[in-house]
């Protein structure tokens, strides 16, 4: 699909987004200007596809989600209009049992094929759906100071954890532990400097801030 052959040449132009930011239950329009620059009349087959920039689940690239044929002829030009709504952004989540929409940035792209993108453009999409959250050993500190059930209390214990503590030394250099590293170290990895039991409290003391509703 998409690779068909046309006796014509197609250019592609201002690309315009109805908004740069989406929420649940917006519809979302795409346009684009689409040229015969060649001496042939002609058919394009104009594909849209969505990309996660923001994934944090196994996904494809680029995922197509709409397409149109449009009939030029010689040095015609036709604005090619397609919409988009959340679930053309989803994922099917387990945890819930259906699609959902993650919030973050997105890329919609454009083009004759999907390795012919002529034209591309992000946008901010943004739910009030919050997926079931459990914390555990190996829950890590980007996925809590992150969730905005948990991101308060973490502050509290960071704040706590760092009073009176010095950088480690290795071999008489200072070693810094940069936020993308602590992002990605799970709970257990504090086991060293933190008790096990305090650690387990933390944890039931989380997770019942995630059981709790409308906060």
């Amino acid at each position: 699909f998409g690779h068909g052959l046309s006796y014509t040449e197609f250019s592609y132009s201002n690309m315009k987004l109805s908004s740069a930011e989406m929420k649940d239950g917006d519809i979302l329009k795409v346009s684009i200007d689409v040229e015969n620059t060649g001496k042939r009349a002609g058919s394009e087959v104009v594909q849209l596809y969505v990309s996660d920039k923001d994934s944090t689940v196994p996904r494809a690239v680029k995922e197509l989600k709409g397409f149109a044929k449009v009939f030029l002829n010689p040095g015609e030009k036709k604005t090619v209009t397609m919409e988009l709504c959340a679930r053309d952004f989803a994922y099917y989540e387990t945890k819930i049992h259906d699609w959902y929409t993650p919030s973050g940035t997105y890329e919609i792209q454009i083009g004759h094929a999907s390795d012919e993108i002529r034209e591309a453009a992000e946008l901010t999409f943004t739910t009030d759906v919050l997926l079931p959250f459990t914390v555990d050993m190996t829950t890590t500190m980007g996925e809590l100071m992150n969730h905005p059930k948990t991101a308060g209390k973490m502050m509290e214990y960071l704040e706590g954890i760092s009073q009176g503590e010095e950088p480690k030394k290795e071999d008489g250099e200072v070693q810094l532990v940069t936020p993308e590293i602590i992002a990605q170290m799970p709970l257990k990895s504090f086991l060293s400097v933190i008790p096990g039991e305090a650690i387990e409290q933390m944890i039931v003391e989380l997770n019942s801030l995630c059981a709790e509703e409308g906060k």
